[in-house]
């Protein structure tokens, strides 16, 4: 077992490296990571010709997925600047808790959230979690 954490910390490790959330300091002026790599780590269809998310309108990046079906659910990942921005945001949402969101704390200066409404066709948001190698906040 400690053999496959270590594996999959290395694996994450050159993800986040990759989308540029090394550690660089703590220098407010960092700019956010893509999140497209850690929305491929939730196992969600990244749609095609997404490469680097968007810019949010919280200082952020953002991109999103949804798994196939009548009621897919719906994934997004915001990267912040810092994790201590992060940690504000999930402190303070922008809107109040909806009945089948769920908040991934995920790696880096990453948030992720799961829409799973009814009928949902993905994976348990704790299931994501564990891909993101992250921690469940809400739901």
């Amino acid at each position: 077992m400690n053999a496959y954490r270590g594996k999959a910390a290395a694996a994450i490790t050159a993800v986040l490296l990759a989308a540029g959330c090394g550690s660089g300091g703590n220098s407010s002026s960092a700019a956010p990571a893509n999140p497209v790599p850690i929305l491929k780590m939730t196992g969600c269809p990244v749609p095609a010709g997404e490469a680097n998310g968007s810019v949010g309108a919280d200082s952020d990046r953002t991109a999103y997925c949804t798994w196939p079906g009548e009621f897919g659910e719906t994934v997004w990942v915001y990267t912040y600047p810092t994790p201590a921005y992060r940690d504000n945001r999930i402190a303070h949402p922008l809107s109040p808790p909806s009945d089948g969101w769920w908040t991934i704390k995920g790696p880096g200066a990453s948030l992720v959230s799961v829409n799973r409404p009814g009928g949902f066709t993905g994976p348990s948001p704790q299931r994501i979690a564990a891909r993101v190698g992250g921690t469940l906040v809400t739901g």
